[in-house]
């Protein structure tokens, strides 16, 4: 038998010269487990961790913010010394399809040397979860 922790109140050990309350044929003694009971055991089951339920806090209502991207529309922007080093290159909650079920987008690469992880994930009409990963190397 399992009892959990959290709702015994106490454990004894009955020596079996003591246990003449519980008969004479006990041959090694008792071990007398006594368990919580009312408000206290209560208290118990609810701080007992359950494996099949997980307490979850949401963070709340955000506005919308629009994703940073940067726009290189002059020659000097697009000349500028500073580096681009963003780990998120593009992202959109809403890309629209057109009625061959095709998207374009376009992006700005970081100057990071390093390959690129694509994921593009969806919902379809029919409620179908899509999801497709590719890596591939940046231009040079």
């Amino acid at each position: 038998m399992y009892y959990p922790i959290e709702q015994v109140a106490r454990i004894d050990l009955i020596d079996r010269n003591q246990t003449t309350y519980w008969g004479t044929n006990l041959k090694g003694g008792i071990i007398a487990i006594t368990m919580k009971k009312g408000k206290a055991l209560a208290e118990a089951y609810a701080a007992m961790p359950s494996p099949d339920v997980s307490v979850v806090t949401p963070l709340g209502y955000q506005t919308p913010a629009e994703f940073y991207t940067p726009t290189y529309d002059t020659e000097e922007k697009y000349r500028a010394n500073t580096p681009d080093y963003r780990t998120t290159l593009y992202w959109n909650p809403v890309v629209k399809l057109d009625d061959l079920g095709q998207a374009t987008v376009e992006f700005y690469t970081s100057d990071a040397p390093v390959d690129y992880d694509i994921s593009i994930e969806g919902v379809s009409r029919s409620g179908k979860i899509i999801r497709k990963q590719q890596r591939f190397p940046p231009a040079p």
